[in-house]
């Protein structure tokens, strides 16, 4: 190439260079002149045509069960901040600061008035346009600072932003907390799990989130620009679940009882209507570092451990829907020892017979009796063993309505690796096979059911706006688990643990109870080096109809106090008998009309009223002449009513039970109480139990009959 041509190229190369560094610097200049001489315009007219969309959210469908009382809802709860760029707050804020950080003080509990006060300072140095004051205030507290001097001329002048948040709440506490479970939108948790029917549920109850189109006026200021452009939001639907809170508190108190005062490391417990596999009750308590027992885990369905006893009326009901066994025929015990295949098997109890009938090796738990009564039925043929165990569910899951059940493991002889000589006597007695507390249930149930397994649940309605939208039905799993013979038996046979064998202490001359002990030992992280014991009951009652069903299972660490007799069976008892007197009740509620007159009168009413309807019917009214009241509480007498004056404490739940809805709900919400009705009539039940210390603002439902 020429030395010209190079010459050429290289200013070719220099000029480029040179228009490139000009263009650079031209569109540079540019950018800062729009940006520092141009840009308050170009932000001002960007402000004023600034179109977004705003997700408008949906209120959160309500827990409820299925007489209307609540155990999950939604509660309006509000965060506050101060504009303090405006005109009125910052004109008058600097003289009145001390006025202004001084109530709101006593209003929120956020911050003390010399916080406020600092809080406020830096803001109106700074110009702030959203300074936080308050975060989850309620209604009231809201209504308070909006009348506050310096923030009630409204949002653009004095100053104040009020941002509407949703609250869960649960009435009841912690009662059935990991049933009812949360979802990671509904908890404070920090990285909490979703779990529990509100988990399960979610899609239904959350509803569908509106859509809202605003135009921004001003910093943080939007207003809605076309309402016809928007989308109203889909409110959540509510879940009737089958939870009893009447039963769930029993069951509560019994569970906690005894593991308080034995030491029980954890602890289940569910409560399910025979006929239809509703579960009525379910409690899981663990024991924390500070010793006291909380709902954190879900044992009852998302942990299966080898069941031990209890699982002894599945070998008895397979044999006998076999007709290998008869229940007078008899089986060498050895005195509770025995071989198999050079591995000895004991009994938890010593005996001194050698021999057992049928119906004492069942009544007695005998490891030894039980084992050698399997092996010689099923020997050569185990498989038909494995079947009885499948068609009694305890190979599948169940399909219960939450998520996590665990899932269900038997040894069979196709396992190579784990079936040996040794697996099917130890089978038959509950070891080589995981089974969750519900599985055991679903099986003790079925046999209370004359033989027809069903579904466990807890959900029996969806509604929106108190009409059912979806009805979920009792499902049948298998609609006969052994033959009506078989059955029969099996039922006697767990009426006599209760009556001559293992349970005998909870024996009722008032109604029959039907079921097994089981005591087994657990593995604790993988082995069986640090023991723990496994006690549990499972069974049913009144034996002739049953009503309910019910499993019972504690893990304990004391070798002295471990077994299923000792542990759940007195558990067991003290829920039954509450249970029993709560079925009554409600069947006699359920026959008693509307216009039965209650002669016994014993109600709370206000004075000025029950003077009226005495005056209207004739009927004599005796009172101290210095009572002067607003509220009485009329006692029926043979004379007539004789009034005494009411006391309500300003934290205790009052009885509004047999009170007329205008009164009740007159004195709940004067002290600060939300009220919720269902049903129309007169008030025949109020959720929270009168006498019970709650906070203002809690949800009360009245049922009406």
């Amino acid at each position: 190439m020429k030395a010209g041509n190079h010459v050429n190229i290289k200013w070719r190369a220099i000029l480029l260079y040179v228009c490139f560094v000009f263009f650079a610097v031209a569109i540079l200049f540019k950018i800062a002149n729009i940006q520092y001489q141009e840009g308050d315009k170009w932000r001002a007219l960007a402000d004023s045509i600034l179109i977004k969309s705003f997700q408008v959210p949906a209120e959160r469908g309500n827990l409820i069960t299925e007489n209307g009382t609540v155990l999950a809802t939604s509660i309006p709860i509000y965060n506050i901040a101060l504009d303090l760029t405006a005109p009125a707050l910052r004109d008058s804020l600097k003289l009145k600061i001390n006025e202004l950080t001084s109530s709101l003080a006593k209003i929120c509990t956020d911050y003390t008035a010399e916080e406020y006060k600092a809080i406020l300072t830096k803001g109106l140095k700074e110009q702030s346009r959203y300074t936080k004051i308050a975060k989850g205030v309620t209604y009231s507290q809201l209504q308070l600072i909006k009348n506050l001097p310096l923030v009630r001329t409204g949002k653009y002048k004095g100053g104040l932003i009020v941002e509407t948040k949703q609250k869960r709440i649960m009435p009841f506490g912690s009662l059935a907390l990991r049933t009812i479970g949360y979802t990671k939108d509904t908890t404070e948790v920090h990285n909490a799990k979703s779990i529990g029917l509100e988990a399960y549920y979610d899609n239904i109850l959350k509803g569908v989130d509106g859509v809202v189109f605003k135009q921004k006026v001003s910093s943080n200021v939007w207003k809605i620009i076309d309402n016809n452009l928007e989308i109203e939001p889909r409110n959540g639907q509510d879940i009737v679940t089958t939870l009893d809170i009447k039963l769930q508190a029993y069951a509560d108190t019994a569970l906690r009882k005894k593991m308080t005062e034995k030491g029980a490391e954890r602890g289940c417990l569910i409560l399910m209507e025979t006929k239809t596999g509703k579960i009525r009750a379910m409690v899981n308590l663990l024991k924390q570092k500070d010793s006291l027992y909380h709902e954190t885990h879900n044992f009852a369905i998302n942990e299966a451990q080898e069941p031990g006893s209890t699982f002894k009326l599945a070998s008895m009901l397979s044999m006998l829907d076999d007709n290998i066994i008869d229940t007078t025929d008899q089986i060498g015990i050895n005195g509770g020892t025995y071989m198999f295949h050079s591995i000895k098997m004991t009994d938890s109890h010593s005996s001194l017979k050698n021999v057992y009938n049928v119906c004492e090796v069942f009544e007695q738990s005998s490891n030894v009796g039980t084992a050698r009564l399997v092996y010689n039925a099923y020997n050569n043929n185990p498989m038909q063993f494995i079947r009885h165990l499948q068609k009694y569910h305890f190979t599948e899951k169940l399909g219960i309505d939450l998520y996590g059940e665990a899932k269900p493991f038997v040894t069979t002889p196709d396992n190579k690796q784990l079936w040996s000589a040794i697996s099917l006597p130890w089978l038959a007695i509950g070891y080589g096979v995981q089974i969750a507390p519900i599985h055991t249930l679903a099986f003790y149930n079925a046999v209370a059911n004359g033989g027809k397994m069903m579904k466990p649940y807890l959900v029996s309605e969806v509604q929106e706006d108190g009409k059912t939208i979806q009805k979920f039905e009792p499902t049948v799993l298998e609609e006969q688990i052994a033959s009506p013979e078989a059955i029969k038996i099996a039922k006697a046979l767990c009426e006599n643990v209760v009556k001559f064998g293992t349970a005998k202490a909870i024996y009722s001359d008032v109604y029959s109870i039907g079921g097994k002990t089981g005591t087994a030992k657990v593995s604790s992280e993988g082995n069986y080096k640090a023991i723990h014991y496994q006690a549990s009951f499972a069974g049913f009652f009144p034996v002739e109809n049953p009503v309910y069903s019910c499993v019972v299972v504690m893990i304990s660490k004391n070798p002295n106090f471990y077994y299923g007799g000792q542990l759940s069976a007195p558990v067991f008892k003290e829920l039954a008998n509450k249970a029993i007197a709560h079925y009554l009740r409600e069947q006699k509620d359920t026959k008693a009309t509307n216009d039965t007159l209650d002669y016994n009168i014993k109600k709370h009413a206000m004075n000025n009223e029950i003077a009226s309807i005495c005056k209207m019917f004739k009927i004599k009214s005796e009172q101290d002449t210095k009572l002067f009241s607003e509220w009485v509480f009329a006692n029926g007498i043979k004379t007539g009513i004789r009034n005494n004056e009411a006391f309500f404490s300003t934290t205790n739940l009052p009885n509004v039970v047999g009170m007329s809805l205008k009164d009740a709900v007159y004195l709940l919400e004067q002290k600060g109480f939300q009220v919720r009705i269902s049903g129309t009539g007169r008030i025949r039940e109020q959720s929270i139990d009168a006498g019970t210390s709650v906070a203002r603002g809690t949800l009360i439902t009245l049922q009406l009959s």
